[in-house]
């Protein structure tokens, strides 16, 4: 194999893998009755995740076979290895998360089979691969607007997710559904809980955690500073307490703004099903401090108990 064909094939796989090696010869063919070993130390949902992935890249039925692997058990949680010869491809991981980056690095690689009007099948070339992730946490921010379709964050999200990122954090600009407190969400914009709830499934089925992220220091229009909107004194502007006077950041001398962000950020977290992170923003937080109470108190100290008493609650 020269070096322009194994530089094609490399650019393919993206984050590029530790260790890759192209062999010649005939390919490997992935088709039904194909033979697919996994080797793990911890067995738990590997078969039926296998078999649903198979189906779902390429359509087929492969002939697996799954042996618990006692030397698996010195991979790290995302690591994986990879070997492809001409009858049979062999995939070696800890658990289920280096089996899935392991199936994502072969769709990348997949190729369909050539000379045909329409599809009848794919193709492996002959390879060994080693891969382990440089970074424990691979995350990506995205952000829900009010004009945002839901469709372009869940596309995003199978995107993330297929390049091997496992956090994305969903920030929503006046969209989440607070039952808690509903004027803070636009009524004629708001996204469906459902909806949400369905995003944080798709991301564990396909390995990507997702993130809340509700601002609770600037950004607290819910909306661009651009566009003069605010999420909530637009429609009730009896909330003015809530925020400094130019409308932009939370009051922190306010207790009522720590029970009302308290109730917010809980109600998200909960429907995310409590995710190892929270993204609590504190950035941008232009003229804060300036209203009388604010502007009169130590700003280091109302800061640092804002992130004290979440860091705390959560």
């Amino acid at each position: 194999m020269d070096s322009r064909e194994i530089k094609i094939l490399s650019s393919r796989l993206v984050p590029a893998p530790r260790e890759c090696t192209f062999k010649d010869g005939p390919e490997y063919l992935l088709q039904n009755q194909c033979k697919i070993a996994v080797n793990v130390a911890d067995l738990t949902d590997i078969e039926e995740k296998v078999y649903a992935l198979c189906k779902q890249y390429w359509n087929i039925q492969p002939a697996l076979t799954l042996k618990k692997n006692a030397s698996a058990a010195k991979f790290k949680p995302d690591a994986y290895q990879i070997k492809i010869t001409e009858k049979q491809l062999t995939v070696t991981a800890e658990a289920l998360t280096g089996v899935m980056n392991a199936f994502k690095t072969l769709r990348q690689l997949a190729e369909v089979q050539r000379g045909t009007e329409k599809v009848t099948g794919y193709f492996l070339v002959q390879s060994e691969i080693k891969d382990e992730p440089a970074l424990a946490f691979r995350g990506i921010h995205l952000c829900i607007f009010p004009e945002t379709p839901i469709w372009d964050i869940e596309k995003q999200i199978r995107l993330a997710a297929y390049h091997k990122f496992n956090y994305a954090v969903i920030e929503t600009w006046g969209v989440f559904p607070f039952d808690s407190h509903p004027e803070f969400c636009w009524a004629d914009k708001k996204i469906s809980k459902d909806e949400f709830k369905r995003l944080v499934r798709l991301g564990k089925e396909l390995g990507i955690t997702l993130i809340p992220q509700f601002n609770l220091l600037g950004h607290a229009t819910g909306a661009r500073a651009t566009t003069a909107k605010h999420v909530v004194l637009d429609y009730y502007p009896a909330y003015q307490p809530l925020f400094e006077p130019d409308g932009w950041s939370w009051c922190l001398s306010n207790p009522e703004v720590r029970r009302i962000q308290t109730d917010l950020v809980m109600e998200m977290y909960d429907l995310y099903d409590r995710p190892p992170f929270f993204h609590i923003g504190c950035d941008e937080a232009d003229n804060i401090g300036t209203c009388r109470d604010c502007r009169r108190s130590s700003l280091k100290d109302l800061v640092r108990d804002l992130i004290l008493y979440f860091h705390d609650l959560l």
